[in-house]
């Protein structure tokens, strides 16, 4: 199951058994005070990869891949002109990425942060420009451009089907306004 369809389930399912009003203890980023704020959980928007997106100055952004029969996507990327076919991640593919980071933090290997990213690219890339060799795939991971990587992650970001569920933040204590993620605390699953 892809991961967006995971968390879709679990936002229906507990707007199912406790209401779509969700509150819980928020901290503004700007003050760094605590307060309860009340988050409407019908307030969302489902993404899909062919769904026309806005980028930060409000500019639809250009859908720049091809779907394949196969469920992948082809996403050519700007710096090297190579031609990545791309699946979506499951559930089973971020237990497998989540395992791995707690082994090579066990074992003091590579920054978290960079492993992660390398082990998340070489579960999503199926082949670059048709070639499925698993040897060149990874070489070309270990030293793709930092301005491939960066379009290819957002790349993958567009492609991914999900719930957006930012939703408008006002503190109370300082006047600070922004878009705020629902946070998923303990209370999402057991409100009080």
């Amino acid at each position: 199951m892809l991961v967006g369809d995971k968390n879709a389930i679990m936002v229906y399912t507990r707007m199912y058994a406790y209401g779509a009003e969700y509150e819980t203890n928020v901290t503004c980023p700007s003050c760094g005070n605590h307060n309860k704020h009340t988050f409407n959980l019908e307030n969302h928007k489902l993404q899909h990869p062919d769904d026309e997106r806005l980028d930060e100055d409000g500019n639809v952004e250009k859908k720049e891949w091809d779907r394949t029969d196969k469920g992948t996507f082809l996403v050519r990327l700007p710096k090297t002109n190579i031609t990545a076919e791309l699946r979506l991640l499951t559930g089973k593919d971020e237990r497998w990425l989540a395992s791995l980071m707690k082994k090579k933090r066990k074992g003091k290997k590579a920054g978290p942060a960079e492993a992660s990213l390398v082990d998340q690219m070489r579960r999503l890339i199926v082949s670059l420009n048709n070639v499925t060799d698993e040897v060149q795939i990874n070489e070309f991971i270990r030293h793709m451009p930092a301005l491939d990587s960066r379009y290819l992650r957002s790349a993958y970001a567009l492609l991914t089907p999900g719930m957006d569920l930012s939703q408008e933040y006002a503190c109370p204590y300082c006047d600070f306004e922004t878009e705020m993620e629902v946070p998923f605390t303990a209370e999402f699953f057991w409100p009080k």
